[in-house]
């Protein structure tokens, strides 16, 4: 799954990428041990975490259990 990058104009996207500690999010992953970028998650969260997203890519998780799913930043190129 890829996440668009950080917007050069968006006070709030530089704001989240200065957020740089680890999230725990093991409780979304079936508990097992996961962490990501906090400004990422946040981003990700506020932005794109809906449910009409985040249903199939459960679904998919579950239907598919083991196999990793990557969630990635993708640079803007600023």
């Amino acid at each position: 799954i890829g996440f668009r990058g950080t917007v050069m104009t968006d006070l709030n996207n530089w704001a989240n990428n200065l957020r740089g500690y680890p999230s725990d999010i093991s409780q979304f992953m079936n508990n097992f041990p996961s962490y990501a970028h906090h400004g990422f998650l946040k981003a990700f969260t506020n932005f794109m975490l809906t449910p009409e997203m985040w249903n199939p890519l459960r679904d998919a998780m579950q239907k598919n259990a083991g196999l990793p799913v990557y969630i990635v930043g993708h640079s803007l190129g600023g």
